[in-house]
């Protein structure tokens, strides 16, 4: 199996793996890479030397085809189990993800702006405390996020559907995309530091309903060290493009 990465980040994770990989390789340095496997998460540590600057490839290795056991994503997870993690590293991608599927385990737990937290919660990492707070408004209430057809990474939706989160991870090697999105773009700002950010939309043909693809560069110097979310507010309740496939009728 082959992984493109297209960010620099601390390491590589892949949920629900039903197989044990027989080795990890790096094409880019053509070198093996350690990695962690505990029978249904893979986690594959990374350094800055491991990163290509436009995209990096791991190429992933198993005995058969590997499988994957999606269930396991939509089991519920206890929100203790989130506020007792010591391991920042490890929280913030499950709590990221559950809320990705609809299941935000903090949703009534902290208020919108982090300075009340609910008085039978308390978080065992003060990192991860602070890191929650400062992204406090997406957590309070965010719902489930959009397909990764128009994202590649993880996402959320606020309740009225017209603030649209992005979550980034690590250093990414270049604009990040948004494909399919019919709406107009109001602005777009990172969460917890209010820096307006740019955006371009290309490839968008004025006879055409398609819309173009919107490129958002995200300033280095802003990023998150731990995981950035990007707050993008559109004109409307989000609007998605979705292809229509039909059977052709004829081929002459």
């Amino acid at each position: 199996m082959f992984v493109y990465l297209d960010a620099e980040k601390n390491s590589f994770n892949l949920f629900s793996l039903g197989s044990k990989p027989t080795a990890i390789r790096n094409l880019n340095t053509l070198s093996n890479l350690d990695f962690d496997y505990n029978g249904y998460d893979l986690k594959v540590p990374l350094s800055d030397s491991d990163f290509d600057k436009d995209v990096t490839v791991l190429a992933i290795d198993f005995e058969d085809k590997p499988s994957f056991d999606v269930r396991r994503m939509s089991l519920p997870i206890d929100r203790y189990t989130i506020l007792n993690m010591q391991d920042i590293n490890k929280l913030i991608p499950l709590l990221v993800q559950r809320t990705y599927f609809g299941d935000n385990l903090l949703q009534f737990v902290i208020n919108e702006d982090g300075s009340q937290i609910h008085e039978d919660y308390e978080f065992k990492s003060e990192q991860s405390k602070d890191w929650i707070k400062k992204h406090a408004e997406v957590f309070h209430n965010a719902n489930k996020g959009i397909d990764k057809n128009h994202y590649a990474g993880y996402s959320a939706l606020s309740p009225d559907k017209q603030t649209l989160y992005l979550f980034v991870e690590g250093k990414p090697t270049g604009p990040i995309a948004l494909k399919g999105i019919k709406n107009a773009i109001s602005r777009i700002r990172i969460v917890g530091d209010g820096f307006m950010i740019n955006h371009k939309i290309y490839n968008k043909l004025y006879w055409s309903d398609r819309p173009g693809i919107i490129y958002i560069d995200v300033p280095a110097d802003r990023l998150d060290e731990h995981m950035t979310v990007i707050a993008v507010l559109l004109d409307k309740p989000i609007e998605l493009h979705k292809e229509e496939v039909k059977a052709i009728e004829s081929n002459l």
